[in-house]
């Protein structure tokens, strides 16, 4: 996540930039506290919301109950003149940040909640007001987008990297869907040459390494490991898909 640079001039500000801080620490104790006093600075502090709601609230469709409230706050607060004047550049300013995260947190929590179609809302919303994509919802648009079956908006999104071993095997699966055994068997082709590791894992002929390099290089294992963290399970429960990548060999 890019670091924020904004002074602490005043308590909104500064309350903004501890419950950056919060976000940010793996610390549950630190980040509790960095919030609620973020909190006390500002009751309507956006980051500071969405640190506790997760920490409270287990179960998804809970905490997307919450967030939801957070994000229309959020947005309120930004007013929907400034969300228009500013759409394509929101990232730009400071003070919209907390509402494009609590977006992508309540997009989260949905997907978990298993309602895609209600994250893919969120998802294009925000790729519309923040194009270059700062927070990566475009790796959750695309596993929502497999997951409802909404392969035509899909295919927009797996054009745009053709060298990413996400997008890869996210578009021989998409083929399958489509039950397009020609194309899908291209595409595993051009997959298979990115990482094949992907697949012998998929397949289990392979094991995951006990500990993954940082960065993974390209067409490694590692690399594989963590193309699969973004969505082996959309794989992996596809029970039609894993028996037909066993049949190619």
């Amino acid at each position: 996540m890019e670091e924020e640079t904004s002074s602490p001039f005043g308590s909104r500000d500064a309350a903004r930039e501890l419950a950056y801080q919060a976000l940010e620490t793996d610390n549950r104790r630190e980040a509790s506290a960095l919030a609620q006093k973020a909190l006390a600075m500002d009751g309507e502090c956006t980051d500071a919301q969405v640190v506790l709601a997760r920490m409270e609230l287990a179960s998804p469709k809970a905490l997307a109950r919450q967030l939801r409230l957070v994000v229309e706050r959020a947005g309120a607060r930004l007013g929907a003149p400034f969300l228009q004047q500013h759409r394509g550049e929101l990232w730009n300013f400071v003070e919209a940040r907390p509402y494009l995260r609590a977006r992508m947190a309540l997009a989260q929590a949905l997907e978990r909640a298993s309602r895609p179609l209600e994250a893919i809302l969120h998802l294009e919303g925000l790729l519309a007001l923040d194009p270059p994509d700062h927070l990566n919802a475009r790796t959750l648009l695309v596993r929502c987008y497999l997951a409802s079956g909404k392969l035509k908006p899909l295919d927009a999104l797996l054009k745009q990297d053709s060298a990413s071993p996400f997008l890869a095997w996210a578009t021989v699966l998409a083929r399958l869907k489509e039950k397009d055994e020609k194309q899908a068997r291209r595409a595993l082709e051009y997959a298979r040459s990115l990482n094949p590791s992907v697949e012998a894992l998929l397949t289990g002929r392979e094991k995951q390494p006990r500990k993954l390099k940082d960065p993974a290089p390209p067409g490694s294992p590692d690399e594989a490991v963590l193309t699969l963290k973004l969505f082996g399970d959309l794989w992996s429960n596809d029970r039609e898909a894993i028996y037909w990548l066993f049949k190619q060999g």
